[in-house]
């Protein structure tokens, strides 16, 4: 009995890694063929450098534009008048019957 369990426990482990890797190359080539980036809306450190007095002068008015444009962007976003950007509705939706549909599938 208890080897028994155990294999039905193996089997379940195993399935369910490769549901997992399924899911993340289908998504990963339905995103592709949707054209949306994940990396769309996250913002990337420049490098690291050593900074002098001029460098610091410099860096401060870069701060203040990146300042400025996101003061901007959450403005528009609590007026609601900010537009989405990456994935829309649709998209998201397709995926969604994408994966019920293939979850539907019996395996043969």
């Amino acid at each position: 009995m208890t080897y028994t369990i155990q294999a039905l426990a193996a089997v379940v482990v195993a399935l369910s890694a490769v549901l997992g890797v399924a899911f993340r190359r289908s998504r990963k080539v339905l995103f592709r063929l949707l054209k949306i980036d994940e990396n769309a809306n996250k913002i990337v450190e420049g490098k690291v450098h050593k900074v002098d007095a001029k460098g610091a002068e410099a860096a401060n008015t870069q701060m203040k534009e990146i300042l400025a444009a996101e003061a901007i962007r959450l403005k528009e976003q609590k007026e609601g008048t900010l537009k989405p950007k990456g994935s829309h509705w649709c998209c998201i939706s397709c995926f969604f019957l994408y994966c019920l549909y293939h979850l539907g599938r019996s395996p043969t």
